[in-house]
């Protein structure tokens, strides 16, 4: 990618690209030479940061760095793992770097025996590492360490357990805890963690270290370090709307850093600190208090980053100060996170080193008190206020929190307690229960009855037609801002249910726990959306001002809405095409899936609890076959809003185009149907993203998603690689009940639904090159379950590449390039998610530009759409009408009117102001 990212004329490139960029434009060299230059000037940048690749070069790193009188910690390069075998790799690493480091001619021949001196990552020792799965997580990563400690124990050795980011730092802060006081052995000389100064909560960290490190005999190593994670943190916490856990001002953290120091220095006798700054400021804010304190200098130690900051060690050294260099060893690509943050250390205009080497600061301006700092920036950030207010998402929830896990798990032990219970059907504001009842179940566990829903017949639904034809008179006749008071009233009521709602999603509809939080979590989006939206629209537009005519543009509801909804997101589609209808002036008619009937009463409940008039939603479960035809077909409807499969989409259409004798209006259909959408995989793509993005676009909800990933399009140069990786992260993943806070994968929904898939995979079978099936060992006894199953094909003439299937199973093609692939993508009779991963502007612009989907992402995953973020929705047989969740939704629901008046009266026309 010489050409694509650094342009000839881009004079700001190191001269070594500048003239790699030359010759490839001038056909001088061949893209094989250019590369091979592009990768060794890359690797001696990694060389500054990185010590080296295999046991020899970090040996011969950790010699020089003895010379000069300094300690090591070693770090293997690499974090989250995406399978158990890559998980295992780290094992088997560490493993194998103590019992070589140990027995080399390097630590027998050393003034001293050399001791290793390990930092360890947690999250690479488990694949399926999630604060939601607290226990799990836990276990796992103590029964992967434990021979690492182990084989330390047999050597000796100092262990070190590293933070990560701030999602994952409860966890490991209980694998420490469980570490240091149960498991940890006099024959570990050191062992400790690390405290971040960034993190605004580091402080009651600290405390709680402090706490439970009193009930140990050893002493727990503490390195404080300023964090390394900034800009993920910040970046991450905006995107899901959490509160941000790290100061967002440097001076803030340097502050912090002091204090923290302080209170580490304090308690000497119990912990033994390591400073891990280029600060000198903060360096020497740490050594006049470990003077003060009357500290020794063999009581603590300064720790600083191999390649960064050599004249800070230097001199630290010479003062008497024990030194150690954190000191990464591995492989270039599982590094490139941490050379990332180490290139955006050394450039930021905030950073110390930057400011002393490069921008030559005073020494007054770089040792200025940071705590002075952050006072006059607090005072001046009380005199900003803003009174804006624009519609924003509802976080979803934080199980790093055990607050958060508690009450999902307590809604779901409430939910099991109340279960069995009969709902009725609802007409005019009246509750009627039918003989006939639906029968929902957990699709988990199917002896488990969720509720018995009364059955709407044909008589119900006429009924229901009468009250919402007299109901919407009135309803049309209020204004839009007390129709989106009502809708803004059922948000703030959802809000406050939302984990017992997201519990029946996980009881009901086999949705995990993240999955279930996430449907409620849209359904509240779409409600103050839609209710911003309508206050958007609710405003005359007034066309081409001239004197002596007014032209006004405004809208008006259709009148009756049958809102059709499915069960594989039962809150939020279901909510967000009922709030559409509403807040636009109509009535409307629910007619829910039959499987999550239950979790649609709940919503029918919010909705009469905000206060909306009686008669204005009629609530009529029952089959699609019965109820369902039998309101689209009627001609007092005026707008069918449908969300299903293409074929019976395609019907209610058929059925709302045939105009009967007595029926005054032309139906409006909105439809959005299903999807065989296709990611592609390019050669150059970063394969971590790649394998996360195909797993939870293709297995998330188990394929039971019309935006779920069915199709894989991978490039010939990194398809084996891929594949390879692929098929193990995938035999990692959990399958299980969805009530399991640990299951990645629950259930299919019903026994059609199973019988369904299973009839695909037969003809995958005998079609295609069957890649990977899950074992039936590995599948719960009870329920609906089917495990991943990964198929090779050839082309895209068998069912499997073809048809939308709902489920977990993929078709992988192998592709020779960027332009087959995307012809291969577009071969479909469905034109609604899609994507790349690929690190290649080119190729990205392509996919941009060609493929055909309603929506397309780049580098992610091609599912999870956000209101008013990515509104959703596809063309082609995906569906008709506008994105759920986008600005011209709210326009399907109304009719808009146009109104002319001439004001001239005898040549004299009024003033605007008249």
């Amino acid at each position: 990618h010489i050409k694509e990212y650094f342009p000839l004329k881009n004079k700001r490139i190191p001269i070594h690209l500048w003239a790699a960029s030359a010759v490839s434009y001038g056909g001088l060299l061949t893209a094989g030479i250019i590369s091979s230059l592009t990768r060794l000037s890359i690797e001696k940048m990694a060389r500054k940061f990185i010590a080296g690749e295999n046991i020899e070069e970090l040996l011969s790193s950790i010699k020089l760095l003895e010379k000069e009188g300094m300690e090591f910690t070693i770090d293997v390069l690499g974090e989250e793992t995406t399978s158990e075998r890559q998980a295992e790799e780290y094992v088997q690493t560490y493993l194998k770097l103590i019992e070589e480091f140990s027995t080399s001619n390097f630590s027998k021949d050393s003034k001293e025996k050399k001791k290793i001196n390990l930092s360890l990552k947690v999250s690479s020792l488990y694949s399926q590492f999630d604060p939601l799965a607290f226990e799990d997580s836990v276990e796992a990563v103590i029964g992967r360490i434990m021979p690492i400690i182990q084989k330390a124990e047999i050597y000796g050795g100092e262990l070190t357990i590293d933070m990560e980011n701030f999602h994952y730092r409860n966890l490991i802060v209980e694998i420490v805890k469980n570490l240091f006081q149960e498991r940890i052995s006099e024959s570990i000389e050191s062992f400790g963690t690390v405290v971040q100064a960034y993190l605004k909560d580091s402080q009651h960290q600290l405390e709680e270290l402090l706490k439970w490190e009193s009930k140990s005999n050893q002493k727990l190593h503490i390195r404080l370090v300023k964090g390394a994670y900034w800009d993920y943190e910040v970046i991450n916490s905006q995107k899901n709307r959490w509160q941000c856990p790290v100061f967002t001002k440097k001076e803030e953290t340097d502050a912090n850093f002091e204090i923290l120091s302080a209170k580490i220095l304090q308690h000497n006798d119990k912990i033994k600190p390591a400073f891990a700054t280029h600060n000198i400021r903060s360096i020497a804010s740490a050594l006049a208090l470990a003077e003060y304190f009357h500290i020794p200098k063999t009581n603590f130690e300064f720790q600083l980053l191999y390649g960064m900051g050599n004249p800070i060690k230097k001199a630290l050294v010479d003062m008497g100060f024990k030194v150690r260099v954190y000191t990464p060893f591995g492989k270039l690509i599982p590094g490139m996170g941490y050379l990332v943050r180490r290139i955006l250390e050394n450039t930021s205009n905030n950073s110390f080193l930057m400011k002393s080497f490069f921008f030559d600061e005073p020494v007054d301006t770089l040792l200025a008190s940071p705590h002075k700092l952050v006072e006059k920036k607090e005072a001046d950030n009380g005199k900003l206020q803003s009174s804006t207010k624009k519609f924003q998402i509802e976080p979803l929830a934080d199980f790093s929190f055990p607050d958060i896990r508690k009450k999902m798990l307590d809604a779901i032990a409430s939910i099991k307690k109340d279960l069995g219970k009969e709902y009725p059907l609802v007409i005019g504001g009246k509750k009627i229960k039918k003989i006939s009842s639906l029968e929902s179940v957990n699709p988990s566990n199917p002896d488990e009855i969720i509720g018995y829903v009364s059955r709407a017949e044909r008589k119900d639904g006429r009924k229901a037609i009468e009250w919402a034809l007299k109901s919407q008179k009135k309803w049309k006749s209020i204004s839009a801002e007390k129709r989106c008071e009502f809708i803004l009233k059922t948000a703030e009521l959802m809000r406050k249910q939302r984990f017992k709602l997201a519990a029946l999603e996980v009881l009901e509809g086999g949705k995990p726990m993240k999955e279930a939080d996430a449907d409620v979590c849209e359904a509240i989006d779409y409600l103050e959306y839609y209710a911003s939206e309508m206050q958007r629209l609710d405003k005359k537009q007034i066309l081409d001002p001239i004197p002596g005519e007014i032209n006004e543009y405004s809208y008006i509801p259709r009148g009756i809405a049958v809102v059709i909804s499915p069960w594989n997101f039962p809150l939020a589609i279901l909510t967000g095409m009922t709030s559409a209808a509403l807040v636009t002036g109509n009535a409307v008619i629910m007619k829910p899936a039959e499987q999550t009937s239950v979790i649609a009463y709940k919503f029918y409940e919010l909705l009469e609890k905000s206060g909306i008039p009686e008669g204005i939603v009629n609530f009529l479960p029952g089959l699609g076959e019965e109820i369902g035809e039998y309101l689209v077909k009627h001609p007092k409807i005026d707008i069918v809003a449908f969300t299903g499969s293409k074929e019976v989409g395609l019907r209610i259409n058929k059925l709302c185009a045939n105009t009967k004798r007595n029926q005054k209006k032309v139906k409006k259909v909105i439809a959005e149907m299903g999807g065989k959408n296709a990611l592609i995989i390019d050669n150059d793509a970063d394969i971590d993203v790649a394998i996360k993005s195909a797993i939870e676009s293709a297995f998330g909800y188990q394929g039971q998603k019309c935006s779920a990933c069915s199709r894989l399009i991978v490039l010939d140069g990194i398809y084996n690689e891929f594949t390879g990786r692929l098929i193990e992260s995938t035999k990692s993943l959990k399958i299980g009940p969805a009530e399991s806070p640990s299951t990645f994968i629950g259930p299919l929904i019903d026994e059609d639904a199973y019988s369904k898939v299973k009839f695909y995979i037969e003809k995958g079978k005998s079609d295609a090159k069957l890649l990977y099936e899950t074992p039936e060992d590995k599948l719960p006894d009870n329920g609906y379950f089917i495990g991943p199953v990964i198929f090779e094909c050839m082309d895209n003439s068998s069912l499997i590449a073809k048809e939308e299937i709902f489920g977990p199973v993929l078709a992988v093609f192998r592709v020779k390039d960027i332009k087959s692939a995307i012809e291969l993508a577009n071969d479909c009779d469905f034109a609604l998610t899609g994507g790349i991963i690929s690190r290649s502007p080119a190729n990205i612009e392509k996919v941009k530009n060609e493929l055909e989907a309603g929506n397309i992402y780049i580098n992610r995953r091609i599912t999870g759409a956000v209101v008013g973020r990515q509104p959703f929705g596809g063309y082609k047989l995906s569906g008709m009408g506008s994105k759920a969740g986008g600005p011209d939704y709210l326009l399907q629901f109304m009719i808009p009117k146009t109104l002319c008046e001439n004001i001239m009266r005898h040549g004299y026309a009024p003033l605007k102001n008249q």
